[in-house]
């Protein structure tokens, strides 16, 4: 006869998995302040949030003038900058360093189809109309930047 370990399970219902699930995201929200995900931050987010609207309005600018040879090169500045606010978000907590990801990706990839369609259309609306998400992407970065610096600048 071959000895059997015993199982010992502790029935789990539904409102305690809830309970249990509630509980994790309080302590994920509560551990994952925007300024406290590790380390002492260097980035200057009022510096950061001036370059990366100045590089906004310089692309927008381009398109609304016509100079469409210079929207590649905007582009690709517009995508430094939002390289430079994702090595911001890397400090934060994870809620708000996911809406700066995804906000991110946004813009990423609506500046791939400005970028690739600009040289070769010359049509200004339908650039608007795809600069449209890259510039809420864009505020909703400006946004989360607001929030950091506020936070940093407040004592907890």
């Amino acid at each position: 006869m071959i000895a059997a370990r015993p199982r010992f399970r502790v029935p789990v219902g539904r409102a305690a998995r809830a309970v249990m699930a509630a509980c994790s995201l309080v302590l994920l929200a509560s551990c994952g302040s925007l300024g406290g995900g590790g380390g002492s931050s260097t980035v200057s987010y009022d510096e950061l949030k001036g370059s990366l609207g100045r590089a906004y309005d310089s692309l927008n600018q381009a398109i609304e003038s016509g100079t469409f040879d210079r929207v590649p090169s905007l582009c690709a500045g517009l995508s430094a900058e939002l390289d430079r606010a994702e090595t911001a978000a890397k400090s934060w907590g994870i809620l708000e360093r996911e809406k700066m990801n995804l906000a991110l990706a946004t813009a990423r990839h609506g500046l791939q189809d400005v970028s690739r369609t600009a040289p070769a259309s010359g049509d200004p609306e339908l650039l608007r109309d795809q600069l449209r998400p890259v510039g809420e992407a864009v505020r909703q970065a400006l946004d989360l930047l607001d929030q950091a610096a506020a936070a940093t600048k407040s004592p907890s």
